[in-house]
């Protein structure tokens, strides 16, 4: 089971959710992230992880079909899934009843500087799993990306930006010359909206493996935040 899958967009000024992408199925656009409206994250459409009921995500999922502000939705026992394609879904994940987990790709043009300007900078960082060391100088290799190209990129891949004491985690495709590097202008893909969870008595860990579902995730893999640039890496021991 795959849980792992935000936002400053002039896209949606004048309304609507949900924009093509590239031929394929609409993608959504998560007005949270986007516009605070009707929440901000990690509520989401008025849904929040560990408070909101099952029946309560149905009701908002029926209602916002209804008006046309989201593509169709299925349901199994423990998941709601918007949206046919996995780059412009959104998958709501039940645990015992209630909203547990909401993750999904994001479906506009956002870059990490716009994303830490409104989030803050992230408690820790899980770089992409690389096995080279490198140094980048973000300037150099800026190439404006259009959401024709981010649309390309896999939510579930990249460094991964984690807030656990806010419930949110945010995905930042990382193009191959700049391995080992965050930089202002790369695309945040994906997110994750959990319930919040405080990183102190080893409580990182269990949130970690409870809500995402990544026991290959540890403590050891983090680094702290030191700012745009190189150090984002993960070492691969041959």
């Amino acid at each position: 089971m795959n849980r792992y899958s935000l936002a400053l967009g002039l896209l949606l000024a004048l309304g609507g959710v949900m924009v093509g992408a590239c031929g394929g199925s609409p993608v959504y656009v998560d007005r949270g992230l986007a516009q605070g409206m009707p929440c901000q994250p990690p509520c989401w459409e008025g849904l929040t992880p560990g408070i909101s009921t099952e029946a309560e995500v149905r009701q908002t999922l029926e209602r916002l079909q209804k008006s046309g502000q989201i593509p169709p939705f299925y349901a199994t026992s423990s998941l709601y899934r918007i949206g046919e394609d996995w780059r412009g879904g959104i998958q709501i994940w039940i645990e015992d009843g209630r909203l547990a987990l909401i993750d999904g790709a994001v479906g506009f043009d956002l870059d990490a500087q716009q994303l830490i300007d409104r989030m803050s900078v992230p408690q820790a960082v899980v770089p992409a799993q690389l096995g080279v060391t490198t140094t980048c100088a973000c300037e150099a290799h800026h190439v404006s990306v259009t959401p024709s190209h981010w649309y390309g990129y896999d939510p579930n891949s990249g460094s991964s930006l984690y807030y656990p004491e806010k419930g949110m985690v945010f995905t930042i495709a990382i193009p191959p010359q700049d391995e080992g590097c965050i930089c202002p202008y790369m695309k945040v893909t994906g997110f994750i909206y959990t319930p919040p969870m405080t990183t102190a008595q080893g409580q990182w860990q269990y949130w970690v493996n409870f809500y995402l579902y990544s026991a290959t995730i540890h403590e050891s893999d983090l680094v702290p935040w030191h700012g745009f640039g190189s150090g984002y890496l993960q070492v691969v021991n041959p």
